[in-house]
Order: C-alpha cells, then sequence, then structure tokens
C-alpha cells in the first residue's frame, strides 16, 4: 500500500460540509493558467451555481510554458495564458472580476524570503476585499516542478496569519501523508462546465503554439477532467 492510498473510501460530501458554511466564500489559489479549470473547475462551478462565487487567483502568468517558441515569445505566451483563462472561467459560470492573474513569472513563485513575505500580504489584502474567508490551494506533490509548494506555503502563511480556513485540492483520489481529513465532491452535474474550461487552454493542447511542441500538463482525457468528483483535503494542525 502506497502512502497516498486511503483505507477507507473517500467520502462525498456536500459544498457548505467542506467548505464549513453555506455563507463563507472561497478564495481559489493555483500556481499558473490551466490548474484552476484542471483540478477545481467543478468547485469553481457549483458555488457560482449556488450563488457564491469564489475569487480565483491566478500566481503564475504561463510566460514560461512553451520556452523554445520563436512566433510566442514570454509577453506573448502571458497575453494568450490570459485570455485562455479568462475565456475558461466565463465557462464555468464565474462573474466578471472575480479572476486575478497576479503575473508572476512562471518559475518564480516564491517560496520564502522578501517576495515570500510579499506575496503572503498581496493575496492576504485581495482575500479581505474580496470577502473570502477560506483559502483553498493545491496540495503539493513529490514533483514540485510548477509550484504547487510554494502555492500552498502561501496559502498555509495567509491562513496562518489571518485565521481564514484552509483548504486542499488534490490531482488525484489518494489522501497523502499530513492530511486530517478528504471529501470527494459530487460534480456530474458541473462536468460539461469544467471540460468546456479546460478545453479553452487551447495552449496547452498543442492547438495554439505550433512551433514548440513542449511537454502538455494535462489534456481533456486525463482522469482529473473526466472523473465526476474533485477531492479536497483538510490539513493536519501544525
Amino acid at each position: 500500500m502506497t502512502e497516498a492510498t486511503l483505507q477507507p473510501p473517500v467520502p462525498y460530501a456536500t459544498l457548505q460540509a467542506i467548505t464549513g458554511d453555506e455563507n463563507l466564500l472561497v478564495l481559489v489559489l493555483v500556481p499558473g493558467p490551466g490548474e484552476e479549470s484542471r483540478d477545481c473547475g467543478g468547485l469553481i462551478a457549483e458555488s457560482c451555481q449556488r450563488g457564491r462565487p469564489p475569487f480565483v487567483m491566478v500566481l503564475g502568468d504561463g510566460s514560461g510554458s512553451h520556452p523554445h517558441s520563436a512566433e510566442y515569445p514570454p509577453d506573448r505566451l502571458a497575453n494568450l495564458h490570459e485570455r485562455e483563462t479568462r475565456a475558461a472561467m466565463e465557462r464555468l459560470g464565474l462573474p466578471h472580476g472575480r479572476l486575478l492573474m497576479a503575473g508572476v513569472h512562471d518559475g518564480h513563485i516564491p517560496a520564502g524570503g522578501a517576495g515570500f513575505d510579499a506575496v503572503v500580504r498581496g493575496v492576504t489584502l485581495v482575500m479581505w476585499a474580496r470577502d473570502c474567508n477560506v483559502i483553498c490551494a493545491p496540495w503539493p506533490g513529490p514533483d514540485d516542478g510548477g509550484g504547487r509548494g510554494a502555492t500552498w506555503r502561501i496559502a498555509r502563511a495567509v491562513s496562518g496569519t489571518s485565521g481564514v480556513g484552509l483548504l486542499a485540492y488534490a490531482a488525484g483520489d489518494g489522501v497523502p501523508a499530513g492530511a486530517a481529513g478528504a471529501w470527494r465532491l459530487d460534480i456530474s452535474g458541473q462536468l460539461a462546465a469544467k471540460r468546456a474550461a479546460v478545453a479553452a487552454h487551447a495552449s496547452w493542447l498543442g492547438q495554439v503554439v505550433l512551433d514548440d511542441p513542449a511537454p502538455q500538463p494535462f489534456d481533456p482525457g486525463e482522469a482529473a477532467c473526466a472523473q465526476p468528483h474533485e477531492t479536497f483535503l483538510r490539513p493536519a494542525a501544525g
């Protein structure tokens, strides 16, 4: 049995049970464009449908996604990823004004030092300005090339200094060590919207940048985009 395997099945829970209260608003913090749709597009769509739209904050700008492209230099890539992300959020029903592209250059999400402190302060200010009282960020995996670990540390620091609730969205169904609880959110009613949002990120799917066949981090057919649930974790205290 691997570390990420849970003995009993991960139970299903309502959106209210996962976030803690029907009146809470969630700030979804993601390392880079596309991950918001792939990993928690169902949560975003379900929250919007229930009249509690989250605020989505994308830290990285995607400018390093195709590093060998002459047609799409970094600035053009960043603009492309922003357009795709905004289109994806429209497909999930997120109202205008509930998405912020923070514009951190790819690979430079700070994990410590003065830069880290500045990002924590910025995320905290956004959270209060948008009346959010739960922050949800990616659970860090063994391969942290995309900044999941740094994003998680930022979310933990925001929660620790502000007292807001802290949740994690998982890339798969397993429950890793360090998680005190886990739930599945039924997104079967939102699956079509989630798939449409993933498809909006055409540059990740090899449909836009044709002069640099960079590795694709996901596709609409993979499990995270096809299964009728998403997994959320509550970290252990400390």
